[in-house]
């Protein structure tokens, strides 16, 4: 009877210990992962991500005027008004449906 409850003990005992073991496994797992995202963090503040929405921003604006500039007339039909500047797909969208109501 006393061999069961040793043995009863020691089991019992190396259970408490892979439990102890797997939870400081974890609790470090955890440190870890909190001291990368805030390295990460630093590295991505939110003034580094709103200059780079910015620059973004500009870069299509200019893009936008490039593109105005490239569709204008030029040369000869620019003197007689002869090239159409494109319609926008919302007025393009706009027209048909309006012709599509008639």
């Amino acid at each position: 009877m006393s061999n069961k409850l040793n043995s009863l003990a020691t089991s019992s005992s190396m259970i408490m210990l892979e439990g102890a073991k797997a939870t400081t496994e974890t609790v470090d797992a955890l440190r870890t992962g909190a001291a990368t995202m805030k390295a990460m963090q630093r590295a991505a503040n939110i003034d580094d991500v709103d200059k780079t929405m910015d620059e973004i921003n500009e870069q299509t604006d200019n893009m936008k005027q490039i593109q105005d500039a490239l569709s204008s007339p030029f040369g000869s039909a620019a003197d007689f008004g002869i090239v159409k500047k494109p319609l926008s797909l919302k007025k393009q969208q706009d027209t048909r449906c309006f012709d599509e109501r008639r």
